[in-house]
């Protein structure tokens, strides 16, 4: 849900959203008593929510409510950041903010989504009942690409940066393996070395310390071997 009263701003909000496969637009309104309305009685995953507003600001609407959804602040002034902050919200976006600066928010936003899920249903998604991301965005110089899941055959890490080889080609990127593993379906990856995460219906062979990828073989770490096996026994092995 967005309350913003700018309407270049709305817009361009509408924009991103629509850019981000995993958000769905709900309600727009351009004043904060409508939406604290909306929100008292209809369940918001998260809110843009503009500061500076006629009337009723959106420090006003987050002090008002009894349950606040997720909130990310869209505001062109810095100093309501402290008070923002003491209100839990979970981040602040100042005016103007590219896109990835947007993804970034809400990516984190999404982490925090799925590490809330009670755990019947963070169970129901691992084993397959709900529809697993099939693809991400990973910054690549000032671009936001699309890298889909299936499509990926290992990443490899270098000093301060990752290679994510594909089928296409590869995908350099400055995210670290943290970021990255938070955004792959973890019963199809697994990290086998301090420096390679491999897509495992990719692995043509495991022979000794090693597995075969297309034309590469890829080391498997002496720290990760028996967590790699112990993945293989639980998902992949009769």
């Amino acid at each position: 849900m967005i309350a913003e009263d700018d309407p270049g701003a709305l817009e361009k909000l509408r924009f991103y959203i629509g850019k981000v496969p995993f958000l769905k637009l709900k309600k727009c309104y351009n004043n904060a008593h409508e939406a604290f309305a909306y929100l008292k009685s209809h369940p918001v995953d998260l809110l843009f929510l503009d500061l500076v507003m006629d009337e009723f600001s959106g420090i006003e609407l987050l002090e008002s409510l009894d349950h606040s959804p997720y909130v990310i602040i869209t505001t062109g002034f810095e100093r309501f950041a402290m008070k923002a902050y003491e209100l839990n919200v979970q981040d602040y976006l100042l005016k103007p903010f590219s896109f990835e600066r947007f993804v970034k928010a809400v990516n984190r936003i999404y982490d925090l989504v799925h590490k809330d899920l009670p755990l019947h249903e963070a169970l129901e998604e691992h084993s397959g009942n709900h529809r697993t991301q099939e693809y991400f965005f990973v910054r690549n110089n000032y671009k936001m690409l699309r890298v889909s899941c299936s499509e990926i055959d290992y990443i490899q890490g270098l000093s301060n940066y990752l290679i994510i080889k594909t089928k296409s080609g590869q995908v350099f990127t400055l995210q670290g393996f943290s970021d990255i593993l938070k955004l792959l379906p973890a019963d199809r990856f697994v990290r086998i070395h301090r420096s390679y995460v491999v897509a495992i219906d990719k692995i043509e062979f495991i022979q000794k310390n090693k597995v075969k990828i297309g034309e590469r073989l890829i080391p498997i770490g002496e720290s990760y071997k028996q967590m790699f096996m112990n993945h293989l026994r639980n998902h992949h092995m009769m």
